[in-house]
């Protein structure tokens, strides 16, 4: 008897492992279908900043996502993107992401474009409670210069790790603090003027860095203010970040600095980027 059972043991290990190899065969052939299916994204999207960028205050796709589906409708065929966009954060924390974070590095050598949206966060400090000291600005020269020069130092290690010739475009702001319903809230008319003045400096900064680096601007002030003064109806409840219909708003203003057309005159391949004839 213990012969016997030795025997049906190994018989029945050895018809184990060939279920176990037909499995794996008809795992492996589902996988070639989808793949066979859904091709693998020639055309990348990266995007990289702050909670803009991330998609707080929208219940729908963010913009990298968005992004992506506008070229891809526009050139027929699929496009990836991948979001590396942290809540809160700033200009130097970006800079530290991308020097040190591996799949950041990873992601940004396979992408076709990437858009940024940084800055708001490193202007925290002059937020100032404006029911106490009303609408004047604290001195923003020595942030503002910082903001420029860390600007210009992301451009630079963004294309150090992307292929060449990817395009990259930095965003503007509508404010760079709270606005629409609830910065009428917490303060008023005269909050929203000087928060509109330092978001004004802001922008203007955004811009000359992106010129002195030969990078593309998405301008996201103008269709937040395109109706008038009050941006609300493309605001979150919080006045700070977009709602669905901002993020579709500020991917239309992306679109416009990097059409879909650039993108397909840069077809980026494992060896590099060519451009196409």
């Amino acid at each position: 008897m213990q012969v016997v059972t030795r025997r049906r043991t190994g018989a029945l290990a050895a018809g184990m492992v060939g279920l176990g190899a037909v499995m794996v065969t008809v795992q492996a052939l589902r996988h070639l279908a989808r793949l066979n299916r859904y091709p693998k994204a020639r055309y990348q999207v990266v995007g990289l900043g702050d909670s803009v960028m991330a998609g707080v205050g929208s219940l729908r796709a963010a913009i990298p996502a968005r992004y992506a589906r506008e070229v891809s409708e526009a050139l027929g065929e699929p496009v990836g993107s991948t979001n590396l966009a942290r809540c809160g954060q700033t200009t130097s924390e970006l800079i530290e992401q991308l020097r040190h974070d591996p799949s950041s590095g990873r992601a940004l050598t396979q992408a076709s474009v990437v858009l940024i949206i940084i800055g708001a966060n490193d202007l925290a400090a002059l937020w100032k409670p404006w029911s106490s000291s009303g609408s004047t600005v604290p001195d923003q020269a020595e942030l503002l210069a910082t903001l420029q020069s860390n600007l210009l130092t992301i451009i630079q290690l963004v294309a150090q790790q992307c292929p060449p010739a990817t395009p990259i475009a930095l965003g503007t702001y509508w404010n760079v603090f709270t606005d629409g319903a609830m910065g009428r809230l917490l303060g008023g008319r005269q909050q929203r003027q000087a928060s509109r003045a330092v978001t004004e400096a802001a922008n203007a900064h955004i811009q000359l860095s992106a010129s002195q680096a030969a990078v593309a601007v998405a301008d996201l002030y103008s269709p937040f203010h395109s109706s008038g003064d009050d941006p609300q109806r493309l605001l979150a409840l919080d006045g700070e970040h977009p709602n669905s219909a901002g993020n579709a708003a500020i991917t239309q203003a992306f679109l416009h600095a990097v059409p879909p057309t650039t993108l397909a005159s840069v077809i980026h391949t494992a060896g590099g980027t060519s451009h196409a004839p």
